[in-house]
């Protein structure tokens, strides 16, 4: 069989919806197997890292690897993670498959996650934020936004579509631009964004040996790349207009 009469005959394969049964999409799968159909991107977890290592500048791998000082901290919070368990119970009373729709924020979600705010985006894909708020929509996820973003809060809300459940991660600038910080937050409550992820840790640059290896920061480069948000909209205007005091 062809992989395109195979793909007509399974069309879920290919088009699989957030809502649709595990252990049926699992089955689908070994179904079509047995046309000699594989899957495009592997289900091991542990291998997406490598494969995308593999594919990235060494400028973007670097930043987004990288990570600070001798990647202690990150070593640290992966054995952590992985001291939780998923434990299954047996012998008690079946009422069919667990679940996983749950409440965050006053909102239901199809299942306990959402895609973390990554800034910068475009080192990695040349649409940026638009296509993961796209990706997060299509699987049924909330989007966070950084600020860090290389698009504007007006075009990935309109990417992730009126349906999309978007939230907004905010750095927080120092006090002496609550204004900036007032019209960041304006924007985003207007374009949809729900909820709100603060973050506190950059108010400098971490000790990243990999950038400083590759001499690179994408935020000093020309081309407005992970500072979008400080370039458009409200916050623009404000920008501008703390600039202009400035020279008189």
């Amino acid at each position: 069989m062809s992989h395109e009469s195979a793909t007509q005959h399974h069309p879920k394969y290919t088009n699989h919806k957030p809502e649709q049964d595990a252990v049926e999409y699992e089955m689908q799968t070994y179904t079509r197997g047995l046309d000699f159909e594989r899957p495009p991107l592997t289900f091991q977890a542990s291998k997406w890292e490598v494969l995308a290592c593999s594919r990235l500048s060494a400028d973007s791998k670097g930043y987004v690897y990288g990570s600070a000082g001798v990647r202690e901290t990150t070593d640290k919070n992966r054995a952590a993670f992985k001291k939780w368990s998923i434990v299954p119970r047996r012998l008690v009373k079946y009422d069919g498959f667990p679940d996983l729709k749950t409440e965050v924020f006053g909102e239901q979600l199809q299942v306990p996650i959402a895609m973390a705010p990554v800034g910068v985006l475009k080192i990695f894909n040349p649409q940026g934020e638009v296509a993961a708020a796209r990706a997060a929509a299509k699987e049924a996820v909330p989007y966070i936004l950084s600020t860090a973003s290389s698009t504007s809060i007006e075009d990935t809300a309109k990417a992730n579509g009126k349906d999309g459940q978007r939230w907004y991660q905010l750095y927080w600038p120092s006090r002496e631009h609550d204004d900036i910080t007032i019209s960041l937050l304006k924007s985003a409550k207007d374009a949809g964004y729900t909820a709100l992820f603060v973050t506190l840790d950059t108010y400098i640059l971490g000790w990243r040996p990999s950038d400083m290896d590759n001499g690179y920061n994408p935020f000093m480069r020309a081309d407005r790349t992970g500072v979008e948000l400080g370039m458009t909209g409200l916050c623009g205007a404000r920008v501008d207009a703390y600039y202009l005091s400035r020279d008189e």
